[in-house]
């Protein structure tokens, strides 16, 4: 786990991108990066979108990058 995510790092935006472009559902998302389903759906809806454990970013970030969803509005190329 020695990655750093890069700045500015959208999570409500990763977690739109996974359930509408990659197609995991709201459960099953909460499963994989380690939150409940009810805090998924905050952060989907953009209720306190930035507040979880390291950890939990660091998993949505590895699932970004697993299904090729952006993280922030606009990506480096």
């Amino acid at each position: 786990m020695g990655e750093k995510l890069t700045a500015p790092f959208d999570c409500s935006l990763a977690v739109q991108g996974l359930i509408n472009v990659a197609g995991l559902k709201q459960a099953e998302l909460a499963k994989k990066i380690g939150i409940t389903q009810g805090r998924v759906s905050q952060i989907y809806s953009g209720v306190d979108a930035n507040g979880m454990r390291y950890e939990s970013y660091y998993k949505l970030s590895q699932l970004c990058k697993k299904h090729g969803v952006k993280t922030r509005e606009l990506e480096e190329v």
